[in-house]
């Protein structure tokens, strides 16, 4: 059955090159942090992805959800220097700058052929952060967790999502970069799963499956784009 919707991860998949937000964290705190264990810089990752779920929508942009993320972080670990911490959140807002160029031409290719959605584990802020990459004009919709009050891994915020496209679930391929999160639920919904991987924040066991793997935009592009996907 030929596949009419697809449906992405954001973060980690869309505004990374497949790599791990925690992943990505946590190899700039290493540089900031060498006297930290790596067990205390994820603590404090973790830390600051709780902060950011309990205290709901603080911040409207991308670059300041950035913001907060790094300074969260740093307030975890003792140190309040917020100028750093600005610091940091520009380098990465940058990176995500240049990223989202390719993806705005990839999904407006796509756009042309599927139905798009994009489902992630976010903090209210989501359709804002679309918006301000410009992303919503080639999306049939978005699922914000903190909003629908569903988080991933629970299968039920991607059978919410395949339900608003219209589309069986074997007409539908999940792009995403989480095994545990995006994979693993489309597998067992029954559709198709496009595994983007990058930097991990915990090392796969070799014995997870997925319809395909990929590893850049060009991959994907090259896998929904065929004739006979």
């Amino acid at each position: 059955m030929s596949i009419k919707g697809v449906l992405f991860d954001f973060g980690g998949t869309l505004n990374s090159n497949g790599d791990h937000w925690g992943a990505l964290f946590r190899e700039k705190l290493i540089e900031e942090f060498p006297e930290q264990s790596v067990e205390t810089l994820e603590g404090a990752y973790i830390t600051s992805e709780r902060r950011l779920v309990r205290e709901g929508l603080r911040a409207e942009t991308f670059q300041q959800t950035l913001y907060l993320q790094v300074a969260y972080q740093f307030e975890a670990l003792g140190d309040h220097r917020n100028g750093r911490a600005v610091e940091i959140a520009d380098q990465f807002y940058q990176m995500t700058v240049r990223r989202m160029e390719e993806v705005r031409t990839l999904l407006r290719d796509l756009a042309l052929r599927y139905r798009i959605g994009i489902v992630s584990n976010f903090y209210g802020n989501l359709d804002a952060i679309c918006t301000e990459f410009d992303l919503q004009q080639f999306l049939t919709l978005t699922i914000d967790s903190a909003l629908l009050g569903v988080r991933k891994p629970d299968p039920e915020i991607w059978r919410r999502a395949i339900a608003q496209l219209g589309f069986l679930p074997e007409e539908i391929a999940i792009v995403g970069d989480s095994w545990k999160n995006d994979i693993a639920p489309g597998n067992s919904l029954g559709c198709r799963t496009i595994w983007y991987r990058g930097m991990e924040w915990r090392p796969a066991s070799g014995l997870e499956q997925a319809n395909h793997v990929i590893h850049s935009l060009d991959d994907l592009r090259a896998i929904l784009l065929r004739s006979s996907y």
